[in-house]
């Protein structure tokens, strides 16, 4: 036979905490959820500012995009952000993915063979590089092709500056995308 002990307030006074307690508790449960946004949006999100117009209309400059970088797998029409080693990163939409050839024909986008539906753009397409890459051209594995969706004013792989993205260098794909309140 066991005989428990216990200690019993006979009293009848309620026990409150000490004000230094609360405070405590207060403070470790802020630097808790704190810790927690930080380790999220290290790990899973991103959030980046579009700088430019190479994605007008469907980004304007100052936007807001919250990205997640839990994936290496990319589809065409994604809109994904692209680190540079010397320069700012890239806000552009992947047209073609491992596999696909793309090609420029009168103004308009190929992708193997066939016209490729645009609804985000309004304006024409062109080979704009007057050097590599040569068209029309096959995505090798572990790459993309990306354009802006402003096509007359963009940075993207049709230029030897960008070229195919190795996809090790994309930050992440588009989540959310948050407009700018001031436009």
């Amino acid at each position: 036979m066991k005989i428990q002990y216990r200690a019993v307030d006979v009293s009848g006074a309620e026990s409150t905490p000490h004000p230094a307690e609360k405070w405590f508790d207060f403070v470790a449960t802020v630097a808790g959820a704190i810790a927690a946004v930080m380790l999220i949006l290290t790990f899973l999100f991103r959030v980046v500012t579009v700088d430019g117009h190479s994605m007008v209309p469907n980004l304007q400059h100052g936007d807001r995009l919250i990205l997640t970088d839990v994936t290496t797998h990319y589809e065409r029409g994604e809109i994904v952000v692209i680190s540079r080693a010397d320069d700012d990163p890239l806000v552009k939409r992947v047209i073609a993915v491992a596999g696909d050839t793309i090609d420029f024909q009168n103004g308009s986008v190929y992708l193997n063979g066939v016209l490729l539906d645009e609804p985000y753009i309004d304006q024409e397409t062109y080979d704009v590089s007057p050097g590599p890459p040569d068209f029309p051209l096959t995505v090798p594995s572990g790459y993309v092709f990306v354009m802006g969706d402003n096509r007359g004013n963009s940075l993207d792989s049709r230029s030897y500056e960008v070229g195919l993205v190795d996809t090790h260098r994309i930050l992440g794909k588009l989540l959310v995308h948050l407009s700018n309140s001031e436009e």
